[in-house]
């Protein structure tokens, strides 16, 4: 519930609004009654001066109120109340947090961090929260804490606002309170801020020694004016309060693990996980060509994870401060594809009615993605050249040249020089964007990596489900057996449905999917045939030879009386024709059924 100090605080504003207006139409009657005075004329003397009359009076009035106001002086009791009002209700909050803290048993990060985030909400009109940790020397950071989002990500597309502002506050250090970000001058432009329809946000940050460690969060999507100075105090006595505990229990500084990402709009990279020769080698190569000015074609199957080599090129250039667009060729109508990436002027074509910025020059200093480039029109792949080659290009309908500086990394799932052949893309651009080539693996050429891989979606989806998931013993190696023909992003939808419809915080094998359950089902089969042990597992002496011999002759012998059986049966009885179906002497079929008998 809102503190009734901001009740008064909306009073109090109220009151001095109305102070102010009335002081204008003091001033305003005031002047209107000089100017009547100056042109008064003895023909129409009388009337003027009775209209004077009732202005005066008017005024009389208005300037009466004014002086019973300033001597019972309202405005100054208002605001001591306020003030009082404030203080008890700051005091009684921290108290209460103070009360939760004492009673921990232990000042562990994620208990004393949950205790927090709870209090802050119970006391605030937060819609939702979150406690952050910057990486040390860096702009990368670790969400401890989360009340309301769907998951802890930082990467994920609803903390997009909060990354913009708290990129200021590890740069600054400051406090920030927005009673109405979407009307801030110096965020209201900002595209994330208007789609996500923010309002209220209030931010601390949380530091030791001057140093910026991490930053407490709050925000309101709904509801303007949600926060207001008493708040931000709170939340950074909340926070002081979190580094004292955790600095005396030698918390401090935190070492980051897995949940590590940039801040920086657009610019972040998740990392790449794996533990292959394949996925160690690309990683070494996009240290390697990261800070190159070269283009990058990154070839590789659909959901390998391409634009995810592209994030990290980008995160770990120099480039890493600008902005990352990206654009999939294969999403946007072909006839609208060219004023995506070039922009058009306005009245360029029916519908133009203001001018529209490309993509091509929005990443301009940093670095445009361009994902499935095989499906990009043949008519825009020559326009697309010359910016490789000049780095320069013409709206639509546009006759300035424009300029820009930016780094291009295509993407493909296609053969491009088999395109080349067709005459579907051209040969000069293949090999302007084929610089430098990276090959992204798909997951059946990198089975070691599946188990890594399981773990990092199952913390992804168990954060965003609240579940802590526990896999049944056997189900990596059966998953290892499945070829996923649709690659990580098959894989990273398996997890999430099986998270989505695990009970009691446990995936079974027989939840997996059927086709996945065949091939283990196959697999089964295969071990539990006597020839998979006698000729898969290791021999132990001449004598096991021996054994094993025979029991090979014996085994092929009995195939061999299955299948003259079934063949006698399928000629219904008649020995001579099933002889001459298996290509034998009708003497030889005799001779087996013989030979099988006496065995």
């Amino acid at each position: 519930m809102k503190p009734p100090i901001h009740h008064l605080q909306h009073l109090l504003e109220s009151l001095q609004s109305f102070i102010e207006q009335e002081d204008q139409a003091c001033r305003q009657a005031a002047a209107a009654n000089l100017e009547i005075l100056g042109t008064l004329q003895a023909g129409s003397a009388d009337r003027r001066l009775q209209h004077l009359a009732k202005q005066v009076k008017a005024l009389q009035k208005r300037v009466a109120l004014m002086c019973e106001m300033t001597t019972q002086d309202y405005l100054a009791k208002i605001e001591q109340e306020v003030q009082r009002l404030q203080s008890q209700v700051v005091n009684r909050q921290v108290n209460q947090l103070v009360e939760q803290v004492i009673s921990l048993h232990s000042p562990e990060m994620k208990v004393l961090s949950e205790v927090l985030m709870d209090q802050l909400l119970e006391g605030t009109q937060a819609e939702r929260g979150f406690i952050v940790f910057f990486h040390p020397e860096s702009s990368e950071a670790e969400i401890i804490s989360m009340r309301n989002f769907q998951t802890a990500h930082l990467t994920a597309e609803e903390y997009r606002p909060s990354r913009s502002l708290l990129r200021s506050v590890l740069s600054d250090g400051k406090s920030l309170l927005f009673h109405d970000i979407s009307q801030d001058i110096n965020f209201r432009q900002e595209p994330s801020i208007q789609n996500f329809g923010l309002k209220s946000v209030a931010i601390t940050p949380l530091k030791k020694d001057g140093r910026v460690l991490g930053a407490l969060y709050l925000e309101n999507r709904n509801l303007a004016t949600a926060f207001d100075a008493g708040d931000l105090n709170f939340l950074d006595l909340a926070g002081r309060l979190m580094v004292f505990c955790l600095h005396n229990a030698r918390l401090l500084p935190i070492l980051f693990k897995e949940n590590r990402v940039r801040l920086n709009d657009n610019q972040f990279s998740t990392d790449i996980v794996g533990q292959s020769p394949a996925i160690i080698w690309l990683q070494e190569q996009i240290q390697k060509v990261a800070d190159s000015q070269a283009t990058v074609l990154i070839e590789g199957e659909s959901g390998t994870g391409k634009e995810l080599v592209a994030r990290a090129l980008h995160s770990h250039s120099r480039r890493r401060d600008r902005k990352f667009i990206a654009l999939n060729c294969a999403a946007i109508p072909e006839q609208l594809v060219e004023s995506e990436l070039f922009g058009h002027e306005r009245g360029a074509f029916t519908g133009a009615f203001e001018q529209h910025i490309g993509f091509l020059e929005q990443a301009n200093g940093g670095t445009l993605f361009l994902d499935e480039i095989s499906e990009l029109p043949f008519s825009l792949q020559a326009k697309l050249l010359r910016v490789l080659q000049f780095q320069e290009f013409h709206r639509l309908g546009g006759k300035q040249v424009k300029k820009v500086e930016v780094r291009i990394v295509a993407a493909t799932s296609k053969n491009l020089k088999e395109l080349i052949d067709e005459k579907k893309f051209q040969e000069a651009l293949y090999y302007r964007l084929n610089v430098i080539p990276l090959h992204v693996p798909p997951l059946r050429a990198r089975k070691e990596d599946i188990a890594p891989l399981v773990a990092h979606f199952l913390k992804i989806f168990g954060d965003r489900y609240k579940k802590t998931i526990h896999l049944e013993p056997g189900m990596i190696e059966i998953l290892s057996e499945y070829n996923f023909p649709g690659n990580i992003r098959e894989l990273e939808n398996l997890v999430h449905r099986l998270v989505v419809f695990a009970s009691d915080n446990r995936i079974a094998i027989a939840d997996l999917p059927k086709e996945i359950l065949q091939i283990h089902t196959q697999r089964l089969k295969l071990t539990a045939t006597p020839l998979y042990r006698l000729l898969q597992t290791p021999v132990t002496d001449l004598a096991d030879i021996r054994q094993r011999r025979a029991q090979v002759k014996q085994f092929f012998a009995a195939e061999e009386r299955k299948l003259v059986e079934r063949a006698i049966e399928e000629a219904n009885g008649n020995v001579t024709e099933a002889a001459s179906r298996l290509g034998l002497h009708r003497a030889t079929l005799h001779e087996i059924l013989k030979k099988t008998d006496q065995g």
